[in-house]
């Protein structure tokens, strides 16, 4: 009977089934009957080594399957037991409404649950509820209808706690409503759903739900490729009061890499923070913006095809972005980002702000206008950036193949004067006075790093300072690194120490600095000298205060002399050069000066004329953070007493 059953489907066991009762009631001659089927299915669903035992007196019944298979997200299950009290047959149906279920899966809490089922005979139709499915420590209540091809599931749950051993999934104390309806193709499913989650946190990697900050709704309608592992997602609504309203549609491919096909999105209201932590976040860690406080509102459309960025089309309202890590920072924005791929396609961004900074340089209020055609971008009207107490002026500013290896940067700037004393605090430098200005070359940026094609120039102290083969890698990153060479030509000493409060000097200085290296803006390597520029018949006069300075920098004498001497008696003195050397490495400055002195050490300064004095220094390795302290000490005393 077991294999003529499984060979011609369920209609006849079925009717075998019927037979079997049928002889039993009318002869009274059984109390229990016992059926093999092998296989029931329907449209959708199939279970395997299905057996029934009949208790006619009590008119119940028991129901086992080896293998019960239904639609995913359901999927396979395993060793199925049904106790049904009362279990009625007729010629049209099997009828369990108050059943007992058992079921042997490793993630249900407890094996036994409430429920009841129907299948209908002529149609094939099943349908069954449970009552109280032990999952994620709280009971489900579920209903399920097959009938033709059509597939409708009702689900709620109070307080649901999952995981997946994976980490891809976690819930604690999940509210969850959940309605579907599903219909086979010969690929996979249609489907449409709605989900309510009005509580609880839920985790779906890589974003995190806090429900208790605004329920979450989901309405959309799909497809499900099995056999591809593809889903589409038609016609998505998704609502967090507070944070997001969205709709549109994306594709995802699950198999292998797991990655987003494509999407369109509408935004209709994006409420920051909220959509920012919970929404955006996620997908950008390790990036420049995976750290940030935000507020304000955006709306607009991003679209996605074959995992690249189409089209971007945001408006942004009172936006403010303040980087945690204190790299930059823009208040006040709004306007409209608008760009699309396609080369063909040209569209304008304005976007203007009431201030901000970028690595604790202040910026002010200014307006921005990009002309964009494909991957080009250019400046479409001069734009001034207030900056500190000054300005920077970019004339032209032009990007092609941007976010490609082929990127290229043309930019024209000056920088209006900027007073050094607010760049020095700005930049935790030793504070001195002055300004600076200056024309700024061509840039490119390129695989995360900024470069200057050409010499960046700066007047400052009636001098110039050019700087030669910067570059600049990740400067959004963790650790920013800058390398460049520098030269300094004819400075007004006058000028710069009175600047510094580090004791009068006059003359002009030059000055070399090769292989410059700095990471995260703080100096670990270069070969510097600073010494009388060439040819000055400039006065050139040092006071008492500049020579104790510079002897305490040079761990030298000059100081004792004239601390004890006649010497004391006079406010400055004639010299003939200076120059003092430090070649950074590994933390160490190693020191030298103009010449080598008789005693063993080296001239730092060569006195001139009566009453002459040399600064000699005797330090030939001094630590680069005591150097920098003697400094900051040099510039902020008052200087020596003189009695």
């Amino acid at each position: 009977m077991r294999g003529f059953a499984e060979a011609h489907g369920r209609r006849i066991a079925v009717f075998v089934l019927a037979a079997t009762l049928a002889y039993a009631a009318d002869a009274q001659a059984l109390d229990r009957v016992g059926l093999v089927i092998g296989r029931l299915q329907g449209n959708g669903w199939q279970a395997e080594g299905v057996r029934v035992q009949l208790a006619l007196a009590r008119g119940s019944g028991e129901l086992r399957a080896t293998v019960v298979k239904l639609p995913a997200p359901v999927g396979e299950l395993r060793d199925l037991q049904v106790r049904c009290q009362p279990l009625q047959i007729d010629d049209t149906a099997i009828h369990c409404p108050r059943a007992r279920f058992r079921l042997l899966q490793n993630d249900l809490d407890a094996p036994d649950f409430g429920g009841g089922f129907r299948y209908e005979f002529a149609t094939g139709a099943l349908q069954f509820h449970v009552d109280d499915l032990p999952l994620g420590g709280t009971r489900i209540k579920a209903s399920v209808r097959q009938q033709n091809t059509t597939w409708r599931a009702e689900l709620s749950a109070p307080a649901l706690s999952l995981s997946r051993a994976d980490g891809t999934l976690a819930s604690d104390q999940l509210a969850l409503g959940l309605s579907l309806q599903a219909q086979p193709r010969p690929d996979g499913w249609d489907f449409g759903l709605r989900l309510d989650a009005p509580r609880g946190q839920l985790y779906v990697e890589p974003v995190f739900l806090d429900l208790a900050q605004g329920a979450l709704r989901l309405e959309t309608t799909g497809r499900w490729q099995g056999a591809r592992q593809q889903l589409a997602l038609n016609s998505l609504q998704i609502e967090q009061p507070g944070a997001l309203r969205a709709r549109g549609a994306l594709a995802l491919d699950l198999a292998g890499a797991r990655r987003l096909h494509s999407l369109q999105l509408q935004i209709e209201e994006a409420i920051l923070p909220a959509a920012y932590t919970r929404y955006l976040q996620p997908f950008l860690i390790g990036t420049v913006l995976d750290n940030l406080e935000t507020e304000g509102r955006v709306e607009g459309r991003v679209d996605f095809g074959d995992g690249r960025l189409e089209q971007l089309r945001l408006e942004l309202r009172d936006l403010h972005l303040d980087d945690k890590k204190r790299r930059f920072a823009l208040y006040g924005a709004s306007g409209v980002l608008d760009w699309r791929a396609d080369p063909a396609a040209a569209t304008v961004s304005r976007l203007r702000w009431e201030g901000g900074n970028a690595y604790r340089l202040d910026f002010g209020a200014a307006e921005l206008q990009m002309h964009s055609r494909g991957r080009d971008l250019h400046l479409q009207a001069p734009l001034r950036i207030p900056l500190l107490d000054g300005g920077l002026d970019i004339r032209r500013f032009e990007l092609a193949a941007a976010g490609t290896p082929d990127m290229r940067v043309a930019f024209d700037g000056v920088l209006a004067p900027v007073s050094m004393e607010r760049l020095c605090r700005a930049l935790d430098w030793p504070v001195f006075g002055g300004t600076l200005s200056g024309a700024i070359p061509t840039l490119e940026y390129r695989d995360g790093n900024l470069s200057v094609g050409g010499t960046l120039a700066a007047n400052v102290f009636d001098g110039r300072v050019e700087v030669d083969q910067l570059r600049l890698e990740q400067p959004f990153g963790n650790l920013p690194r800058l390398s460049a060479d520098m030269k300094i030509r004819r400075i007004d000493l006058e000028a710069a120490t009175r600047a510094f409060s580090f004791g009068r000097i006059e003359g002009r200085l030059d000055g070399d600095v090769k292989n410059l290296r700095l990471l995260k803006w703080r100096p670990v390597a270069f070969d510097g000298r600073l010494y009388s520029s060439p040819g000055d018949d400039s006065r050139r006069r040092i006071s008492q205060r500049a020579i104790e300075n510079i002897s305490d920098l040079g761990g030298g004498g000059a100081a004792g002399v004239l601390s004890r001497g006649f010497l004391r008696f006079f406010e400055d003195f004639a010299y003939d050069r200076i120059a003092l050397g430090c070649r950074l490495q590994d933390g160490v400055c190693h020191m030298s000066g103009l010449e080598p002195h008789r005693s063993g050490g080296y001239y730092i300064v060569k006195g001139r004329l009566l009453p002459r004095i040399d600064v000699i220094g005797f330090a030939t390795r001094v630590s680069w953070d005591s150097f920098v302290e003697q400094l900051k000490s040099a510039t902020q005393s008052e200087g020596p007493v003189v009695k």
